[in-house]
C-alpha cells in the first residue's frame, strides 16, 4: 500500500488553496507574553504558560516554559532563603569588636556589630536578612556573614614588644 501523493490519503483535494496559508492550515505570528517575576523566586524556578506554543491542526499546543537564572551577584550568594556575606575585619576589630554596615541587595543598611574576639572564618547569622520566601514574601530567610581577620603585612619591634607585654 502506497499514500495518494495528492491528497495524501485525506481523500479530499483542495481546488484553491488560501491566499495567506498557501494551503498549509498555519500562519506565522508574533505574541508577546509578560511574565512576573515575583520576590524570591528561586533559581530554576518555572513559569509555564499552558498550551501557548505554536499550533498546528490537529495537534494540541505545548507550553511555553520561562525558567527563572539567577545572576551572581559579586558580594552576595544565594543559598535558597538564605544569603551568604564574606566580610574582611582588622585584627584590632577581631579583638576589641566592630560595627559596620552592609548595603544590601534592596539598598537597606544592615548593621553588623560585634563587642567579643571574633575568631577567624567565624560566622554571624543575622535572622531575616535573607531572600523573601517564594510565595511568603513578608517572611525571609537569614544572612550569614563569615568574618575573615585581614593581618598586619608587617610590625615594628615597637608593636612586637607591646603584643607581648600585653598578650602575656
Amino acid at each position: 500500500m502506497f499514500r495518494c501523493d495528492r491528497c495524501s490519503g485525506k481523500g479530499k483535494i483542495v481546488k484553491s488553496t488560501c491566499p495567506f496559508c498557501k494551503g498549509s492550515k498555519t500562519s506565522v505570528e508574533e505574541d508577546t507574553f509578560t511574565v512576573d517575576v515575583e520576590r524570591g523566586m528561586p533559581n530554576g524556578h518555572n513559569i509555564v504558560f499552558d498550551q501557548e506554543a505554536d499550533e498546528n491542526p490537529d495537534v494540541i499546543p505545548g507550553d511555553v516554559i520561562f525558567k527563572i537564572k539567577t545572576i551572581p551577584h559579586k558580594r552576595f550568594t544565594r543559598e535558597g532563603d538564605h544569603l551568604h556575606l564574606k566580610m574582611n575585619i582588622t585584627l584590632l576589630e577581631a579583638l576589641v569588636g566592630f560595627t559596620k554596615n552592609i548595603k544590601h541587595l534592596d539598598g537597606h543598611e544592615v548593621k553588623v556589630s560585634r563587642d567579643v574576639v571574633t575568631q577567624h572564618a567565624e560566622v554571624m547569622v543575622i535572622k531575616g536578612e535573607g531572600m523573601p520566601k517564594f510565595n511568603y514574601a513578608s517572611e525571609k530567610g537569614d544572612l550569614y556573614v563569615q568574618l575573615s581577620i585581614r593581618m598586619p603585612k608587617e610590625i615594628t619591634s615597637e608593636q612586637k614588644e607591646a603584643f607581648k607585654k600585653l598578650l602575656s
